[in-house]
């Protein structure tokens, strides 16, 4: 079936059209297949194109000059083209599989038994990148038109084969705003617990993209229905119990406004921004009391930062993230007193995070972002994060980290022997600087000689 698409023609799909057309050239039997073609018919930009073949992996390395074997048992090599690979994959059929994950052999085969081995239909769709055709073996394209995720031949089969499938039909049904069929959604349900079984790095890879999606909230949504967000997230499900004050949080419990903050975004979120909304009050568990009649948190960001390190590590994420997160969680109540923040408070917050040789606001941003999500899924009170905005815009670039007026050789050079008193007098001066207060070296000086002095300071 010929088809025209409305969706952009990118330079990745000319390279992989540039694969399939190699391929035909010396008599291989070759498609664009899987979420590339569903993509692209539901007018949307693929990020990635996949290639199915005829050719086996020697055939693929003297083909083309640059690959690179990454699954050669399983047929799977990667081509390079132009700095970017695609993975060039051989018609097969799969034999028993073992761990949940691979199969215990692989039988190259022909197209048609090549698709009746992938997971869902919509999935599964062949396309001829030169003349447009679509084959369709497993009714993908019926499937596609009417909005349902439906796993390829039996759904608890095709489950058992990668438990992590049990995910990612639920990712699909989120990300594509579809329907999962009946009984590939039982199938779901039934087998929701072998989950657990699914190594933590791919659980990880399937959890990023579930809640960095701009329908992240509905899936979100599916995996607390179906039972899974219970077992990935046992410290996120018990928030469900926790109420809190219908005066600051009218929307209900903390799970409630844990996932309405991803309803308020409405947009893609980074991977550091998706996390810390996820965990920013799983702290609320352990920390929740009932004061004169209120439902109070006290310190929960702090408890929660240490809980959420706990669940990010194992998950495997990056150490770059786990910081960021971290921080993130520990700061995102700082705002709420952001109008009587001191100038020297609010700069080092503009600049925390920043790389001197590289400096930038991004961390700021972050908080910013989430301070405001935070603030539209409770009581939708924007006037802090308005304020924070106006006030970040009034910094001048680099003005939340001049040069120091004064530093510890300077001290030494005035008659001052190094000692402990060094670093809380350095801090008072670069507060004042901050603040204002001191504009000059000499007036750095004058005042660091006075604290110097101060026997009584012992800060």
């Amino acid at each position: 079936m010929k088809t025209n698409f409305s969706a952009p023609i990118n330079k990745k799909f000319q390279k992989a059209r540039f694969i399939v057309e190699k391929l035909e050239k010396f008599g291989f039997e070759s498609y664009i297949v899987g979420g590339a073609v569903r993509d692209m018919l539901l007018n949307q930009e693929p990020e990635d194109f996949d290639i199915t073949t005829s050719a086996f992996p020697e055939d693929v390395e003297k083909i083309f000059t640059h690959t690179i074997p990454v699954g050669r048992t399983f047929g799977v090599m990667m081509v390079v083209v132009d700095k970017h690979p695609f993975e060039v994959a051989t018609f097969r059929s799969d034999g028993k599989y073992i761990d949940g994950r691979r199969p215990e052999e692989v039988i190259f085969s022909t197209v048609k038994q090549d698709v009746k081995r992938r997971d869902f239909t919509v999935n599964s769709l062949l396309l001829n990148p030169e003349t447009f055709e679509i084959k369709d073996f497993v009714g993908g394209r019926r499937d596609l038109q009417n909005k349902i995720i439906r796993a390829i031949g039996k759904a608890e089969k095709r489950f058992n084969e990668d438990k992590l499938r049990i995910i990612r039909a639920l990712r699909f049904a989120a990300r594509l705003g579809f329907e999962i069929e009946p009984e590939t959604m039982a199938a779901v349900e039934k087998m929701h617990k072998s989950i657990i079984t699914v190594s933590k790095e791919r659980l990880r890879d399937e959890i990023t993209r579930i809640i960095t999606h701009e329908n992240s909230y509905r899936g979100l949504m599916l995996l607390k229905s179906t039972g899974i967000l219970k077992l990935l997230f046992p410290e996120l499900a018990r928030l469900e119990k926790v109420e809190q004050s219908k005066k600051y949080h009218p929307e209900g419990d903390v799970l409630s406004h844990t996932f309405l903050l991803f309803k308020k975004a409405a947009q893609p979120l980074s991977p550091v921004l998706a996390w810390a909304a996820l965990l920013h009050d799983v702290g609320k568990y352990s920390t929740a009391k009932i004061r004169k009649g209120n439902h109070t948190f006290y310190r929960h960001e702090i408890e929660g930062a240490n809980i959420a390190v706990k669940i990010m590590k194992k998950y495997c994420l990056a150490g770059t993230i786990i910081k960021e997160v971290e921080s993130l969680i520990k700061d995102h109540l700082k705002l709420i007193h952001v109008k009587e923040m001191k100038d020297s408070t609010f700069k080092k917050l503009v600049n925390k995070n920043n790389h001197e040789k590289q400096p930038s606001r991004s961390y700021f941003h972050n908080l910013l972002t989430l301070f405001k999500l935070d603030s539209l899924a409770s009581n939708g009170d924007l006037d802090n994060y308005v304020y924070a905005c106006e006030r970040l815009q009034n910094l001048k670039p680099g003005e939340e980290n001049p040069p120091p007026l004064l530093n510890g050789h300077d001290l030494i050079k005035m008659g001052f022997k190094p000692g402990p008193k060094f670093g809380s007098v350095l801090n008072k001066i670069r507060n004042m600087q901050l603040n204002g207060a001191l504009t000059k070296p000499q007036m750095a000086k004058e005042a660091a000689w006075k604290l110097m002095q101060n026997k009584d300071d012992h800060e």
